[in-house]
């Protein structure tokens, strides 16, 4: 298994997504990992037909908040989602399949000053989430053949007989070899 958030919480791996907002934004918290199906998800209007609408895909979340003049303060997510698949020949890949923000909190009529920071930071982390990944997943694939792929919700960690762990936090990416 491959823990998602564990990568995405690396020192480095964190100072590099936060790095990513530039000010009045400024990340707040770890980096959460979670899943949410191709039909939920916000980039499902430019592709509709790009996965199977219960097809799940990781996201890879980064709280942030901006301190704005006049006390206008902004709190939201941007989100970058993660595809996993294995190809005719059995290999295992991912790709980061782009990238959506969106407000909570705070006051809304200051999240329009906000909109083109972010859609840089969308852009610029396009890239970053994807230098984090692909070694990652290199490595956890190892040239092996597999013949299922999936995502599991926490660290893939046992209490007792049960897996545990939260999906709105942690997901690791299971595998299963030939």
């Amino acid at each position: 298994m491959l823990d998602l958030f564990a990568l995405m919480n690396a020192a480095p791996a964190r100072a590099a997504l936060h790095g990513l907002l530039a000010p009045p934004l400024r990340g707040i918290g770890p980096v959460r990992v979670s899943y949410v199906s191709w039909a939920a998800s916000d980039l499902r209007p430019s592709a509709p037909q790009r996965h199977h609408p219960r097809e799940l895909l990781a996201t890879v979340n980064l709280e942030f908040h901006a301190a704005l003049p006049a006390r206008l303060d902004v709190d939201g997510t941007l989100v970058f989602y993660l595809g996993f698949w294995i190809d005719g020949a059995a290999r295992l890949s991912g790709a980061v399949e782009g990238a959506s923000y969106h407000f909570r909190g705070g006051t809304a009529a200051a999240s329009g000053m906000l909109g083109a920071a972010l859609d840089r930071a969308a852009r610029r982390g396009l890239g970053a989430v994807a230098l984090l990944l692909d070694p990652a997943l290199a490595r956890f694939a190892a040239g092996r053949a597999f013949r299922h792929v999936g995502l599991l919700p926490g660290s893939g960690g046992r209490r007792g007989r049960r897996r545990w762990g939260n999906a709105d936090r942690q997901v690791v990416l299971s595998a299963v070899p030939s």
